[in-house]
Parts: C-alpha cells; structure tokens; sequence
C-alpha cells in the first residue's frame, strides 16, 4: 500500500499522526493562528509540512514548512506557473505539482523536476484511464507519483502510485 499525503483544508480537520501519513498539506488560506497550531503540532511528527492555495509560498517561509503543493491549470503553460514557485521557496524546499491526467503534462512538468506530482482523479470513471496512464509514466520517469482527487480512494490504492493525497477523514475510512 502507499505512503499518505494528508490534504488538511478546513481548520476543523485532524493531525493525523500514523507513520504511512508521511506528510501534511496545510491550506494556506485558513487562519494564521490556526496555521501555526497544526504546524507545531506537526513538528512533533515526522511528517513533511506543505502548503497550499494561494498564500502558499508566504505560508512555507513563514512557518517553516518544508515546500509547497501547487495545482497547475490546463489553460497556461506549466512551465510558466511552476518554475516561479521554485524559484520563490528555493531549491532545497520541496514542491509538488498536481497536474491533469495527461501524458502531455506528465512530461512537461516533469521537466521542471518537481519532487513529486499528482494526478487528479475525480472520477471513477478515470480510474482506467489513470492505471493506464501511470503504467506508461513509470515504465519511463523516476519522479515520485501521487493521486488524489474525488474518485473512491479504495479504488485508487489499488493502482501503481507511491502515494495518495486523501483527507483526515478518508485516512481513518481506508486504513481502518
């Protein structure tokens, strides 16, 4: 079974402090005291601490984190809105980049040698199409993969990732 990357996007949701949980995404967008409680509590872990959403790279020099998680959109060059961020926290932070579930983008992103990426997979339907698409990536690339998305995260664990980016909450419903 995978590794877990814990996507925390309401100020509500829990730490979770498991050994497959190996990092937490903290969305950068809730507020600061908040931020700061979750990310002392996660340095009592062994659990990388990134962030997400708008504030993202703000949020990492600030706290502390260990990198940055940034979604690329479909509608812009990637290299255009990746390389930016990698410049902003350095090279010694790490950054993952959730990307579409295309081969094209597959490459592309990976030229800008994130650490890792993850495909969205919001439907089950695309569970096919990503096992197929993930046999390609890994008969030919080394950077690391995650999923993540809406689609039925049983069904995900299932394929040939090294992570999966899931909520507190579905953590506790599939591990359990």
């Amino acid at each position: 079974m995978q590794k877990f990357i814990i996507n925390i996007t309401e100020a509500d949701e829990e730490i979770i402090k498991d050994e497959r949980a190996v990092c937490h995404v903290l969305n950068s967008e809730l507020e600061r005291n908040c931020l700061q409680s979750m990310v002392g509590r996660l340095k009592e872990t062994e659990s990388l601490v990134l962030f997400s959403g708008t504030k993202a790279t703000e949020a990492c020099r600030e706290f502390q984190g260990d990198g940055v998680f940034v979604s690329v959109s479909a509608d812009k060059p990637y290299k255009k809105q990746i390389l930016p961020v990698r410049d902003a926290i350095g090279a010694k932070k790490v950054l993952g980049v959730e990307i579409p579930l295309l081969r094209h983008a597959a490459m592309v992103v990976g030229e800008t040698e994130p650490d890792f990426m993850s495909f969205r997979i919001d439907s089950n339907e695309d569970i096919a199409k990503a096992k197929e698409l993930l046999e390609w990536y890994n008969d030919l690339f080394l950077i690391q993969i995650c999923l993540g998305g809406a689609a039925d995260c049983a069904k995900l664990s299932r394929l040939p990732a090294d992570f999966m980016m899931i909520s507190p909450r579905d953590f506790k419903i599939l591990v359990a």
